[in-house]
């Protein structure tokens, strides 16, 4: 949703808090669960909310989010920051446009002070600021104090799948993306192959899973994609931190998984599958693989493969394939899986899979797919077309 300044006359009853960045851009947020953005030009962009409010809030993309800002402040990185009046909770928002709950828990009250920010209890929180240190203030109205949340560079909520860009246990191989406010390049610089392999650091940048650097495809600040390195297969917990210029932050805990795998989408982890249809082309509403037809995939969190995977390997004669059984669904019916493991050129982590479309399925611009890997299933609300 966009327009013009003067498009919004007599939509602005209610607006609660206004905040302008560093590039001039101004943002405003209403209590009825929405913050636009406002630039020097005068155009107005819907940046964050979507009108309604969660008995479970997430995080998520930031105009899918439901939530509820009573107040705005901007960081020198661009970030937004928003005081969730209904809900509890402290948000914070990337320029790349991801919300993240940085503070407050589902109970209400006040507690956590010391601790952990996302596992804190507040209280109806009204107004919020920072200072130049990156210390987040805020009132917590109906508990009747001034609260501050000490700068965490990066929180595991942060960290999610780059395909499906849902957060949760991560697992060897999988390609993630680490959002947050650690510094970084300005510009986003995307990583070379490098005899073969990619770098372990990038632009000054770098990750480390239990102290093993981690490869990276880009960065830029506020936000790094990696892969999480082999050698956490095995394990039930990993700690993660970044290094900029060899400060490192501050560390996550993640959990472990035997694969967490996510279908990449044209879109931001929904919709429409960045699929294949059997001639090579892509598959669109505007062209339908046809039932019968092998579709082509590509997906990320397929856990330890046959050879072990190497950290930032490309694929060369020996195609590596996930150790544990891949299917795929259609709506309710099973395919018969063609294969699924690398492809030539592809880096360690990347899973290609082919599967035949059965003749069964109804058609339709928009069937679900999803893929299995053991018990462990992609994200809900990809789809394919079919004819």
């Amino acid at each position: 949703m966009s327009g013009r300044a003067n498009d919004l006359t007599g939509t602005n009853n209610g607006g609660a808090s206004v905040a302008v960045d560093r590039n001039g851009m101004l943002y405003f947020a209403k209590f009825g669960g929405f913050i636009w953005r406002l630039s020097p030009d005068g155009a107005v962009t819907h940046f964050a909310g979507d009108g309604g409010l969660l008995a479970s809030p997430q995080d998520g993309i930031a105009t899918q989010t439901g939530l509820s800002a009573a107040a705005v402040a901007t960081d020198r990185d661009g970030n937004v920051f928003a005081a969730d009046f209904d809900q509890s909770r402290i948000w914070r928002i990337t320029p790349g446009g991801y919300a993240e709950i940085i503070a407050g828990e589902a109970v209400l009250g006040f507690a956590g002070d010391g601790g952990e920010a996302v596992d804190a209890r507040l209280h109806a929180p009204l107004a919020i600021s920072l200072d130049p240190a990156g210390n987040v203030s805020f009132v917590d109205s109906r508990n009747g104090r001034i609260r501050r949340l000490s700068p965490a560079a990066i929180s595991g909520r942060g960290v999610v799948n780059t395909a499906s860009l849902l957060s949760g246990p991560v697992c060897a191989g999988e390609l993630v993306t680490i959002l947050g406010s650690h510094r970084g390049p300005a510009a986003p610089v995307q990583a070379n192959v490098e005899s073969g392999r990619l770098p372990v650091s990038l632009a000054g940048v770098q990750v480390f899973f239990d102290d093993v650097p981690a490869p990276l495809m880009s960065t830029a600040a506020g936000q790094t994609a990696a892969i999480v390195p082999y050698s956490v297969a095995g394990k039930t917990e990993t700690r993660m931190q970044i290094a900029v210029d060899g400060q490192r932050t501050n560390f996550v805990r993640l959990g472990v998984a035997e694969a967490s795998p996510g279908i990449f989408t044209v879109g931001a982890g929904r919709g429409q599958a960045a699929a294949l249809n059997e001639d090579g082309t892509a598959n669109s509403q505007s062209n339908p693989a046809p039932a019968g037809s092998i579709l082509t995939v590509s997906v990320t969190g397929g856990g330890q493969t046959d050879p072990a995977g190497v950290d930032g390997l490309l694929a060369a004669e020996v195609l590596p394939k996930p150790l544990l059984p891949v299917q795929v669904r259609f709506e309710r019916t099973f395919a018969e899986v063609i294969y699924a493991g690398a492809a030539p050129s592809q880096v360690a982590g990347i899973m290609t899979v082919q599967v035949r479309i059965p003749e069964t399925i109804a058609p339709g611009p928009a069937v679900a797919i999803e893929v299995f890997v053991d018990q462990s299933r992609s994200q809900p609300g990809v789809t394919v077309a079919i004819q």
